[in-house]
């Protein structure tokens, strides 16, 4: 197992209308509501005006970093990867009909700064002291893991000594395509490097390795451009296992695209232990994420689980998750 992009898990925070316990959260949520009180999680003074994937994502975090006990970190060393589809698409909308209506002097100076998406974060940022670098991503589905991915190599490289990764979602807006199908949520994972031959750090939850690709999804409709599509999902995979056909549970986060045909004719059908649909929003892979990782029925020595995720798009996604502390007894330069 080579040790570049392999990250330990030392904190998981997560914030669903499904609950917040990553064994059983759900970011989908068929009917609007209020499931989510601001004062209650995050106090009652100075963020009542934030976007509510701001809100989402600044709970999930108190609950990952406590137990990542990167205090000693200095500031500058402590980054964030941010990934969000749809984050600030109700509060656009929102903009967007006060400008036809009536004109930018009626848009809320409170909540006019958050037009930009990469935003979200500066929150979170100022509460935890996150001086390193702050990323937003917002490939569909996949932007989550693409933020694991990044923070793998930062670290790698040198570039932080702690990421913290996430995902945020807010409902869509009821008028929107696919409105009901909205993530919504956060989840927060904090993410440090283990170098080879030394103990993973104290409250490590486990380990994964994350790679993304893309195919174009014009590819898979063509006998021969399919057969490219496979090979391209064989060697993400062989990229975060070492094996193009390793002997793991493999759990897919997917649409019912010709993307996420390929990926399961890639692996083979019988190889997948569970397909869940994906909804609008990159919530749910980093959701199953958080599951393999907590779900401590699972032993110490545990060969782990690989999770796929792909959209029409043809954004890909694979991840290689080991639970416990023990992920880390046969990493090697």
């Amino acid at each position: 197992m080579k040790s570049a992009g392999w990250v330990a898990v030392t904190g998981v925070g997560v914030v669903t209308p499904g609950g917040d316990d990553p064994l059983t959260a759900r970011s989908d949520d068929p009917a609007p509501g209020s499931w989510f009180d601001a004062s209650s999680r995050l106090g009652r003074r100075g963020y009542r005006y934030l976007p509510p994937a701001a809100q989402y994502l600044l709970a999930a975090a108190r609950r990952a970093v406590p137990e990542a006990g990167f205090a000693d970190v200095p500031a500058a060393r402590r980054a964030v990867a941010v990934g969000s589809n749809n984050g600030a698409a109700a509060l656009l909308a929102g903009m967007d009909q006060t400008l036809v209506e009536q004109d930018a002097d009626h848009l809320s100076p409170a909540t006019a700064p958050f037009f930009a998406v990469n935003v979200l974060a500066s929150r979170l940022c100022a509460e935890h002291d996150l001086k390193g670098f702050s990323l937003t991503l917002t490939s569909p589905l996949v932007a989550g893991l693409e933020g694991v991915e990044i923070g793998g190599r930062a670290l790698t490289v040198g570039r932080a000594d702690v990421v913290l990764a996430a995902a945020t979602e807010e409902r869509l807006s009821e008028d929107a395509p696919r409105a009901d199908q909205s993530d919504q949520g956060a989840v927060v994972l904090v993410l440090q490097q283990v170098a080879a031959g030394a103990a993973a750090p104290p409250g490590t939850l486990g380990g994964c390795r994350v790679r993304t690709a893309f195919v174009p999804p014009g590819l898979v409709q063509e006998p021969v451009g399919a057969r490219q599509a496979g090979r391209t999902i064989t060697s993400l995979v062989r990229a975060v296992t070492g094996s193009e056909r390793p002997d793991l549970a493999v759990h897919l986060v997917t649409d019912e695209s010709a993307v996420a045909e390929a990926v399961v004719a890639a692996v083979g059908r019988d190889s997948v232990s569970s397909v869940q649909r994906s909804g609008v929003g990159c919530v749910a892979p980093m959701l199953r994420l958080a599951r393999e990782l907590c779900d401590r029925s699972r032993g110490d020595r545990d060969a782990g689980s690989l999770l796929l995720t792909a959209d029409e798009g043809g954004n890909l996604a694979a991840a290689y998750v080991r639970p416990g502390p023990g992920a880390f007894h046969e990493l090697r330069e």
